[in-house]
Formats: C-alpha cells, structure tokens, sequence
C-alpha cells in the first residue's frame, strides 16, 4: 500500500475489491445452492427450482430515479434469499420455464 496514494484513489481501490468480492458471492451461490438470476424491468428474482414446478423466489426492486446496475440487484436478491426472505410459487404445467413464468407473473 502507498502511503502517499490519493484517499478518492484509496476509496476506489477498496471499492473494487468489494464488488469482486460480491461477484464471487454469486458465483458461489450458482455453483453450490443451484440459483438463477433473473432481471425484468426494475425487478431482479433470484430463485431456485425447489421442485418441479414450485419455484423459491426473492427480489430485489429498484427505484425509478436510480441507473440499472444488474450486480446490486443481484447482489440484494441474493442477500434476501439466503436470509429465506423468500416466497413459493407453483407455476402451471404447461410453463416451458421459471424465466417464462416470471416474465408473464412480473412483466409491466
């Protein structure tokens, strides 16, 4: 570390390093608990198949006056999920996907 290194240059560096850190949170959470991310609109679901047609949900909303960053969506989504602030859904048989389901229960 640099002692004569810029506090915005510090403060960046730090930030960055949390961001990866978050990125590898979510690789984590694909491999090992079987997620999937989904984002539509201000929506973004994480959620997991729980059986064939009963789909684990949590969601993450953003608000209108705020830019698309699809990692802290992610990033919230998850978080709520592992806190099993989530909900069930059973999707009809004749869905072909979890995505399909959502984009037709969620879709503006």
């Amino acid at each position: 570390m640099n002692t004569n290194e810029h506090p915005k240059a510090r403060e960046a560096r730090e930030k960055s390093a949390i961001r990866t850190f978050g990125k590898e949170k979510i690789k984590h959470a694909i491999a090992t608990h079987g997620v999937h991310f989904f984002a539509l609109g201000r929506y973004t679901f994480c959620y997991r198949v729980d059986k064939r047609n009963v789909l684990e949900i949590s969601s993450a909303i953003r608000h209108p006056s705020d830019k698309h960053d699809s990692h802290t969506g992610k990033m919230v989504a998850l978080r709520r999920f592992a806190a099993a602030n989530r909900m069930h859904l059973r999707m009809p048989n004749d869905v072909k996907s979890p995505r399909e389901f959502l984009e037709y229960t969620f879709g503006e």
